[in-house]
């Protein structure tokens, strides 16, 4: 057993650069805040005790943040240019504590998965009346040419993956 033949070492070189380059890469997705509030205003909150996530693809997608967000951030989302934008919700989840939230730090896309990163941000006071809120951050994001067909959606929050819901891009 001696070394390796050139051809040997060929090989070995192309499958490792052939398994390096079938990983899509992760590329970091521009948003901006369309509105972050404690709660929609509307008298109705996000019903559940954990963190969850809404996409909005298409107008007809709209209705189902209508009374979980105020009226300004709904007509911005009737008003989005979904052929240049999609939209995505990150709730909190029902909380009884006062003025907490939740904000989205970064949005990413590896192939046909986008994460959306999200903290929840630390109490500052006790509550003096606990009450119930609804903590949400709605985003617009940029949309790439190559977002179509089958999108898997992913919410991390403060690190744990809390969410996933997949949704077919037009």
């Amino acid at each position: 057993m001696g070394r390796m033949s050139q051809l040997q070492c060929l090989i070995i070189f192309v499958i490792c650069a052939s398994a390096i380059g079938c990983r899509p890469e992760q590329v970091d997705l521009s948003f901006h805040t369309l509105e972050r509030r404690e709660m929609s205003g509307t008298g109705e909150i996000w019903q559940h005790d954990e963190p969850g996530l809404l996409i909005v693809a298409t107008l007809n997608d709209v209705p189902q943040l209508s009374d979980l967000v105020t009226r300004e951030a709904e007509a911005k989302l009737q008003n989005l240019d979904l052929d240049q934008h999609f939209a995505v919700a990150v709730f909190q989840g029902m909380s009884f504590i006062v003025v907490p939230g939740i904000v989205i730090q970064r949005i990413s896309q590896s192939g046909d998965t986008i994460t959306i990163y999200a903290h929840i941000l630390e109490l500052v006071a006790e509550a003096q009346r606990p009450l119930v809120v609804s903590p949400y951050h709605l985003v617009a994001v940029q949309r790439g040419d190559e977002l179509q067909g089958d999108i898997e959606f992913v919410l991390n929050v403060d690190g744990k993956v809390v969410s996933r819901k997949a949704r077919v891009f037009p």
